[in-house]
């Protein structure tokens, strides 16, 4: 008897069969994966899979039934398609069909297991309908036309579609809709690659409105990079919190305020840079930005106060290093944003006790940025602590005022605080470290870089006793390697940079 090249070793107990008829028993009696294990082997050698077609056929058979009946692992039928995707000519012949489609004049068989998972949308048909005993199982897709599903077929069977190259842009829309309908992934990743050949500045926009409606990320993200290339002063990009729409203004044309207002009902993140924030053009986009829940005015260089009333309820607030941002506009500002958050002001060492006071009203806010803002006090920072109980990240880094007292102040955030940078903080000891880190801490993330006044004893003995620390920064702390050593016999699982 002749055996696949690539069987694996832990397979070797099948070379003592004597017949190949007994495969399939002898595997399913073995660990766990061993059928899939087999199949990748024998599928991927395509000359034995023809000469031993039947033991294919068995062990496709039963796959299929497994998965339909919801025994098999998702992730071990993610590999049997794999393997039929990269022997597609050879396997998917082999394949039952178990799942029958009729779409608009066009009947076709396929198999259960290629389509379900792949596919969350037949994945919960199959289940709802599959019954073991019914040779096929037929699904009724009317609606769906023939060339549209002839695509999806050709893609879940090869993992690829030759010749979508020919289509017309309307024809990719149309396939791009159904397969993201039915989150089929890799044929969504497929069209999307081939329509950005046809993105240009007159169908950018349509194109963008088409993935937000149908949510297609894939396609938004060919679409901000085709459209970029060729826009000037402006920049489309597709969020990493939310893989929403993003936008970056650096200057204001004509042609930039028309694409503007044809997607800003759909912007999630904005990003105004230069003079950009006072401009006339900008007054007529901000109603118009209805799903706004991100503004970065990083750098700005000014702001109309006029239009602080105009804008949509935010989330997320970045006026890191805003030279027009003086304590009394920050207070007005944040006074009309009570849902915030995360909030930036990095860099704003003129902010003082209006804009800190009005941050406490945000009882919502999870981040805050306070990095390098020289007017941060110890009762500025208590008071935010003990109004704003949701914190769980705070960068309180280079505020010089900050000292023990601030950080005792942080107690009312104990339960929920999970990272905290005081770095250059010179005016905190170890006694701050060490209220920091009282029994009840949450803190998985500190980072204190160069705190001159905390000695290596103290601030190791400190975060010894913390059990949920797992990162710690200290370089420029005077660790020394002794101490360093200690502490990571300690604890094994913390992550230390020194």
């Amino acid at each position: 008897m002749d055996w696949p090249d690539l069987l694996p070793s832990e397979l070797d107990y099948c070379l003592r069969l004597r017949g190949y008829e007994l495969v399939l028993g002898t595997l399913v009696d073995h660990a766990d994966g061993d059928v899939v294990r087999f199949f990748e082997a024998a599928g991927s050698d395509e000359t034995w899979a023809v000469e031993h077609r039947e033991v294919i056929e068995e062990i496709l058979a039963w796959l299929t039934k497994e998965y339909a009946c919801g025994r098999l692992r998702h992730r071990y039928a993610r590999r049997v398609v794999e393997t039929v995707h990269q022997h597609s000519q050879t396997l998917v012949e082999m394949l039952p069909k178990d799942v029958g489609f009729s779409a608009k004049r066009y009947l076709t068989k396929g198999n259960s297991l290629m389509y379900a998972s792949q596919s969350l949308f037949f994945r919960e048909v199959i289940e709802r309908e599959y019954k073991p005993d019914k040779k096929i199982l037929w699904l009724s897709l009317e609606e769906i036309p023939k060339d549209v599903f002839q695509i999806v077929e050709e893609s879940v069977n090869n993992g690829v579609v030759q010749d979508l190259w020919r289509l017309e842009l309307k024809d990719l829309l149309r396939v791009i809709k159904r397969a993201g309908a039915w989150d089929l992934r890799g044929l969504v990743t497929q069209v999307a690659e081939v329509i950005r050949r046809y993105v240009d500045l007159d169908n950018g926009m349509k194109i963008l409105r088409i993935a937000y409606d149908h949510s297609l990320p894939e396609l938004m993200q060919v679409t901000c990079e085709a459209v970029g290339s060729v826009s000037f002063g402006v920049n489309f990009f597709v969020t990493d919190e939310a893989q929403r729409l993003g936008v970056e203004i650096t200057e204001f044309r004509a042609r930039n305020e028309e694409m503007l207002h044809a997607i800003a009902p759909i912007v999630w993140r904005l990003a105004l840079r230069g003079k950009t924030s006072v401009t006339l053009e900008h007054k007529r986009l901000l109603p118009e930005l209805v799903h706004l829940h991100v503004l970065d005015l990083e750098g700005s260089e000014a702001y109309d106060l006029e239009l602080i009333d105009e804008l949509p309820p935010l989330t997320d607030l970045n006026m890191n290093a805003c030279s027009w941002l003086s304590d009394a506009i920050g207070a007005h500002f944040l006074q009309h944003q009570p849902g915030l958050q995360r909030l930036h002001l990095n860099e704003n060492r003129q902010l003082e006790f209006e804009t800190y006071r009005a941050i406490t009203f945000m009882k919502g806010l999870e981040e805050l940025y306070c990095v390098y803002c020289g007017g941060l006090t110890d009762g500025f920072l208590a008071m935010i602590a003990r109004d704003c109980p949701s914190l769980t990240r705070l960068s309180i880094a280079w505020c010089p005022q900050i000292s023990d007292v601030g950080l005792q102040g942080l107690g009312h955030l104990r339960p929920n605080l999970a990272e905290v940078d005081i770095s250059h903080c010179t005016r905190v000891s170890a006694d701050g470290i060490q209220d920091l880190l009282r029994p009840g801490h949450r803190l998985r993330k500190l980072v204190m870089t160069d705190l001159p006044l905390v000695s290596e004893d103290a601030m190791f003995d400190a975060v010894a006793l913390s059990p949920t620390l797992k990162h710690l920064d200290v370089r420029g702390c005077g660790a020394t390697p002794a101490g360093l050593s200690s502490l990571r016999k300690a604890k094994p699982n913390l992550e230390v940079l020194a």
